[in-house]
């Protein structure tokens, strides 16, 4: 996973803070998409406009874009890809969270 972060959140205690918070705003975004799945009628705009803003600080721009167009037309399946790929990046993040590493 490549991130372009500003230099500024990669000094001292920066970075784990940084990192903390876009895994909660995935954690966050993982329930409320799991929660569409069982009640379709709910709206995704909110969690999905924050989600997008947390991705454009990581500079992740293929879920940023999948997230617009969940947004624009949500569905099961493309739910579903967005769910297993936030995970994967979720599992990423942690790993740099506790190695100090990026992956």
């Amino acid at each position: 996973m490549a991130c372009n972060l500003p230099p500024e959140l990669l000094e001292g205690d920066n970075l784990p803070l940084f990192l903390s918070l876009q895994m909660s705003v995935i954690d966050e975004s993982l329930a409320h998409l799991r929660a569409w799945l069982a009640a379709p009628e709910t709206s995704l705009r909110e969690t999905l406009h924050k989600l997008r803003g947390g991705l454009a600080l990581l500079g992740v721009p293929a879920l940023i874009a999948r997230c617009e167009a969940q947004e624009a037309t949500p569905d099961h399946d493309g739910i579903h890809q967005l769910l297993a790929e936030l995970a994967q990046l979720r599992a990423a993040l942690q790993r740099w969270h506790d190695s100090g590493r990026q992956p």
